[in-house]
């Protein structure tokens, strides 16, 4: 399985952390984020990596080259526009044929994604989405989910205050069809207000692994 990353975040709520940096370059224990990541995914036996990267991307690029040191192999795509969590895979278009992981560049995580893949091919998923409870769900996107894990709705952050939802928060780490890109228009759009929502009008199963 493929993994794309995206990397193009400005990290403009850190401050000074991220004054000279992409966000996914900030050190976490004196390592980047995306260093993490790409540890992880190549523990996890994933080694084909595309990172899509935005502002000081070329420092992305510098830090990782083709990924030789890591023991994987790494792709960088410089987006020229910011398009949001989703439009940004335009560029990827036509270059991906299988189903894939896609992490925000952003996200300490360790997670078993052999588990996660298997859970979605067996619900033979069009997407399936990470998901957990977390200590500040007032100011995260949730998800509404049946007794099958099937999603069934989406509750933005800026609007679910004082609705009867369930602590279950988007973690921002998918597994996608290479299908979605039919849903992703060639401008700046995001996957949970803008490209969930329609996958989900059209029917597509949606799943949350929690």
């Amino acid at each position: 399985m493929k993994a794309v990353i995206l990397a193009g975040g400005k990290g403009t709520r850190l401050g000074n952390l991220a004054l000279d940096l992409p966000k996914p370059l900030v050190k976490i224990c004196d390592t980047p984020i995306l260093e993490h990541q790409i540890r992880l995914l190549k523990r996890e036996g994933i080694t084909d990596i595309i990172l899509l990267t935005g502002h000081l991307g070329h420092k992305i690029q510098d830090y990782f080259g083709g990924g030789e040191k890591f023991g994987v192999q790494i792709q960088c795509i410089q987006e020229e526009a910011p398009l949001g969590t989703a439009g940004c895979l335009t560029a990827l278009k036509g270059k991906i044929q299988e189903d894939f992981l896609l992490l925000y560049g952003d996200v300490i995580l360790d997670m078993d994604f052999g588990l996660l893949a298997q859970f979605h091919q067996k619900k033979g998923a069009f997407a399936t989405l990470v998901a957990h409870p977390n200590d500040h769900p007032y100011d995260s996107d949730l998800i509404k989910s049946n007794d099958n894990e099937e999603i069934t709705g989406f509750f933005l952050k800026k609007e679910h205050k004082g609705k009867d939802c369930d602590n279950l928060v988007n973690a921002a780490i998918y597994v996608l069809s290479s299908s979605i890109f039919d849903y992703i228009p060639s401008q700046e759009c995001d996957f949970i207000q803008d490209i969930f929502p329609k996958v989900l009008q059209d029917g597509k199963p949606l799943y949350a692994y929690q």
